[in-house]
Parts: structure tokens; sequence; C-alpha cells
């Protein structure tokens, strides 16, 4: 080949691992009905909202969150709520809703389908992106649990909407997108992750992450394939 793109930092480094050679990264665009918000909502107008999105399957690990994460949260900070967006079309995504669903009621947290119910964890499936992006635009932090995972377009669209980022220190979120610090905040373990929401919820953050979210826009995409290319 003339040329290997893979689509983060982190790919590029297993890839080198395996083969020997560093292939060229190439991060893949926001979707194009996603905006990059020009001055998102500030700290004061929004709530102590922490947001999940993607589809409900076990590798998003949000079994981990309503169990490890939530209930501590709930604890620590006044009014917390979780919101988690996910698709949920197939048998098996719907079997693992409504795990995650028990899961929560039976560690004492109370679970709605609905953001105009009460509740400490939302459950939305199949959500359409204006309630999506509604729910970003006012809560304080964005959640990603996976690990390993090679890019992360979930977080990217939270960068978008200009929510503080925390990630697995894993996988290209990590390396590419919360670029190990310095657009968003990242954990290990439950604790840490515990620590790092609480922070975001309580306190203005210092990160500007659409600022990152402008260099992952679509002509931003095509100029940096371009020259690649060498076109």
């Amino acid at each position: 080949a003339d040329v290997v793109l893979v689509n983060s930092r982190w790919t590029a480094s297993v890839a080198e691992m395996v083969y020997g050679e560093e292939p060229e990264v190439l991060n893949p665009p926001l979707p194009p009905n996603v905006e990059v918000v020009e001055r998102p909502r500030p700290f004061g107008e929004r709530e102590p909202v922490v947001v999940m999105l993607g589809r409900f399957s076990q590798g998003k690990r949000y079994h981990w969150v309503v169990r490890e994460v939530a209930p501590r949260l709930v604890k620590e900070v006044p009014g917390f709520r979780l919101v988690i967006f996910g698709g949920a079309a197939t048998p098996t995504l719907q079997a693992y809703y409504r795990r995650v669903w028990r899961l929560a009621e039976e560690v004492g947290l109370k679970v709605a389908d609905s953001l105009d119910a009460k509740a400490d964890v939302y459950l939305v499936a199949n959500a359409p992106r204006r309630l999506i992006n509604e729910a970003m635009d006012r809560a304080r932090a964005f959640l990603h649990a996976a690990i390993n995972e090679h890019w992360g377009i979930a977080v990217a669209e939270a960068m978008a909407r200009g929510l503080p980022v925390v990630v697995h220190k894993s996988g290209g979120a990590w390396t590419d997108l919360a670029e190990e610090g310095r657009y968003g905040l990242g954990y290990e373990t439950a604790e840490e992750a515990v620590e790092a929401l609480a922070r975001l919820l309580l306190q203005v953050a210092k990160f500007d992450t659409t600022e990152k979210a402008r260099e992952l826009t679509y002509p931003k995409f095509r100029e940096k394939l371009a020259k690649v290319l060498g076109l």
C-alpha cells in the first residue's frame, strides 16, 4: 500500500506493535448533522447532570456506571442526575437496556425513560438528535466508559456541544480527543471517575472542548486527507 491510515494515535501504536511500522493518523470527522456550538451555555446556567451516549451494549459499560459511579455521585453532588442515550433497536441491545435498568434499581437508584420524570438515572432509547442536544446543553459533563475503544465519536459529539469530557485512560478518546488531559479528564478506577465528574459538576471547567471539535469538521478532514494523499 502507498499509505495506511488509522483513526487515532492509540490505534497507530497498536498497529506499530503488530507490524513494526507506524501508520498515518487521520481522525474521523464529526457527522454532518452535528454542529460545533459557537457559544456553549455557561456553567451557571447548566445543571449537575452527566450525559452518556452510545448504543446499549456491554462494551459501553453502562452497567459499571450505574453500579460503581452513579450511586457515589448521588451522595456527593446535590441534585446529580445521569442521562444515558443509546440505540436499542435489536433484541440483544434491548436485553442489555433492561439489565442496566435492573442493576440501577438494585443499588437504590430511581430510574426513568423520560426526561420529564423525576429520577436519578434516565435510560433513553433511540432518542432524536434534538433531545440529545438539548440534554447536552443543560449538562455539565460527559462520561465515556468504554475501554480501549479505537476512537469515540460520541465523545467528539459532546465536545462539539461544549461539554467537558471524562474518558477512560485508554483508546483514541484519551489519546486524540481528550489529548491526555488537554481537553478532558481521564480515569482508570471508579474512584477516579467519581472524583473527575464531581470536579466538573461543582466548578467551572477549564477545557474549551469546542476548540478541539472544530478540528474534526468535515472540511478539516477533507484538507487533511488531501494532504496525506498528496493531492
